[in-house]
């Protein structure tokens, strides 16, 4: 055979084989693994979405009232804007009645995290609070810290979140974080230890230093966390608690079985926690230091 026939033979047949090879990959499934959201064993750095609440929970109604900064804006500006998302309480309850901020994890936003308002203190207003440093398709509080811990960004976020805390007048107040909103939540109570009625921190822990309040802490602290988080260990959480406790926090613990989740089968327990401790006197005043 025709030495350049051949050539041309050869080069034809490994074109077709390659074709066909790159076809049976694209629509053969096994080629094709799902790809899960990143996810770290560094207890404090890592953060994830929020886990659904149980399908059986009914979504209040859930609106935008705020947009974020703009992309230009300076990253350690004092009160930076958050998105917030309001979910009303039931009609009929008071205008001035207690008042829950949520903060989502890492890679949520504030809307994804205001499906937990159908499972956790159904009669309650809730305020969820969107993070303003973008992460993959979502948002974070802080940028990943395994060199050194963003303090800055740490302070930023405290600040918005602060701002939001002193605007809602004298209502009485709670707040829930999932994961690094727990980490941003502890932050908050250990600056301001007499703001809040009551602090419920699922899957998270603590970041960097916890500041000492200067007289005794007046909110108590729920955590509540899995024994099989492989996203922040619970030998963190346990840390992070003992650390609140040296501070003069009040806390309790709740370890379920489970992973980095909002555990279904402890919903009623962790929802009469926080109505609980915001079944008080309306009248009463709720400190702004």
């Amino acid at each position: 055979m025709d030495e350049g026939l051949r050539n041309k033979l050869l080069i034809g047949t490994g074109l077709v084989a390659a074709v066909v090879l790159i076809w049976w990959s694209m629509s053969d499934p096994k080629q094709a693994p799902a790809t899960a959201p990143e996810a770290s064993a560094s207890p404090p750095a890592a953060s994830a979405t929020t886990p659904a609440p149980p399908a059986e929970a009914p979504m209040p109604a859930a609106r935008v009232v705020a947009e974020p900064a703009t992309r230009g804006a300076p990253q350690r500006q004092r009160g930076r804007p958050l998105v917030v998302v309001e979910v009303a309480a039931p009609e009929g309850a008071p205008a001035d009645g207690p008042l829950v901020f949520g903060l989502h994890g890492r890679g949520d936003t504030a809307q994804g995290f205001s499906r937990v308002a159908g499972s956790l203190g159904r009669g309650l207003a809730w305020r969820f609070l969107g993070a303003p440093l973008p992460w993959q398709s979502g948002k974070a509080w802080f940028s990943d810290h395994r060199r050194a811990v963003p303090e800055h960004e740490i302070d930023a976020a405290i600040s918005a979140i602060d701002d939001q805390v002193r605007g809602a007048g004298k209502r009485p107040l709670a707040m829930v974080g999932f994961s690094q909103g727990c980490m941003i939540l502890l932050r908050y109570l250990a600056l301001h230890p007499h703001i809040i009625r009551a602090g419920v921190c699922i899957g998270g822990a603590a970041v960097g230093e916890l500041p000492t309040p200067g007289d005794a802490p007046t909110t108590p602290i729920l955590f509540v966390h899995g024994a099989g988080d492989r996203v922040v260990a619970a030998s963190a959480a346990r840390e992070a608690i003992q650390a609140m406790e040296n501070r003069g926090f009040a806390t309790e613990f709740i370890e379920h079985a489970g992973g980095h989740v909002l555990p279904s089968e402890e919903l009623p327990r962790i929802s009469d926690w926080l109505t609980g401790r915001l079944a008080i006197d309306q009248s009463a005043t709720n400190p702004r230091d």
